[in-house]
């Protein structure tokens, strides 16, 4: 019975463990029109896992990275900060230090570069579990963040802002609202700081789960971007890329690509874009045990698996 119980445990615990881990993808006009290719982090980390990657500067031959951490032992993320060296093709973590974290769930750690008052760099991590979305004052050369505001005293989840349009806006989804992830929330900042306050402007409902968002805004070949996730079927199943218009009064959005995770690791989820430069920051989702994952790549040859994704998922663009 011993041996039958410690086998349980270590199925559930370790045999079907699943992680995340960033990746870089070299980034064009052309990237998001064919299958991207990944270059994953190479770190020793088996603590837990990092995720939803924002890149905060580059130096050529290094990047700093905030990123989500989550600690198994904690069974929570924070924010973190990535030192990433480029050799070659590869990306080798070389350091990694805490930014955000108070005992509830961080994730989704978006930036905002402001010049009021001096060139200044902010966060304002995805927190639903506080009920609130925050602002960070992050000073780059020590990793530290103080808080430095309110944005919204909702559950607001992966928010993205930008000043696109006009004054500032902010787009997101609601945790209690609308849990599906089929609703699109939009706010406008009454004043022209992007720190607000934030009024509902509208509302977008689109006709599949693809509401909640991957990334920053990004431009392509004259278009403004929005990178926003496929949860259809599975969590961060994909990515779906918008093209963004607004035409003085409300939003619209046209899809021009999906992609779904086609990597031999992290073959289950892809959910996060976010450009800079000329590097995109991503990130995968995989079984953690190589016996699973050959496990897994044999029921999908045999149409043995769930569905991930939509099934719309593609690489062309339109």
């Amino acid at each position: 019975m011993r041996v039958l119980s410690h086998y349980k445990h270590w199925k559930q615990t370790t045999y079907r463990r699943r992680d995340w881990n960033i990746g870089f993808v070299a980034f064009d006009e052309q990237t998001i029109c064919k299958p991207l290719q990944i270059a994953w982090l190479a770190h020793d980390y088996s603590d837990g896992w990092f995720a939803d990657p924002f890149i905060v500067r580059d130096d050529g031959d290094r990047l700093d990275v905030l990123v989500e951490h989550f600690v198994y032992a904690e069974d929570n993320g924070h924010i973190a900060r990535l030192v990433v060296r480029r050799a070659g093709d590869r990306y080798l973590l070389e350091d990694m230090a805490p930014v955000i974290q108070d005992g509830t769930h961080f994730s989704f750690p978006n930036i905002h570069r402001s010049r009021q008052g001096g060139d200044r760099l902010f966060i304002y991590p995805e927190n639903a579990q506080s009920g609130k979305l925050e602002i960070y004052a992050y000073d780059l050369e020590t990793g530290r963040a103080e808080r430095a505001g309110l944005l919204q005293d909702a559950p607001l989840v992966d928010a993205v802002i930008t000043q696109a349009f006009g004054r500032p806006r902010l787009f997101a989804t609601h945790e209690e609202r609308d849990p599906s992830g089929r609703t699109l929330e939009i706010f406008v900042s009454e004043s022209d700081d992007w720190r607000g306050p934030y009024a509902s402007e509208s509302e977008h409902v689109f006709s599949d789960r693809v509401a909640r968002g991957a990334g920053q805004f990004f431009s392509m070949n004259g278009r403004l971007i929005r990178a926003a996730q496929d949860n259809n079927g599975i969590y961060g199943g994909g990515l779906v890329f918008f093209d963004t218009h607004y035409d003085g009064r409300r939003f619209s959005f046209t899809e021009i690509a999906r992609h779904v995770p086609r990597d031999a690791r992290y073959n289950l989820a892809l959910h996060t874009f976010n450009v800079h430069g000329s590097i995109a920051a991503v990130d995968g989702r995989g079984y953690a045990h190589p016996l699973r994952r050959a496990e897994h790549r044999l029921k999908q040859r045999l149409g043995k698996t769930k569905r991930v994704g939509s099934p719309h998922a593609s690489t062309t663009v339109s």
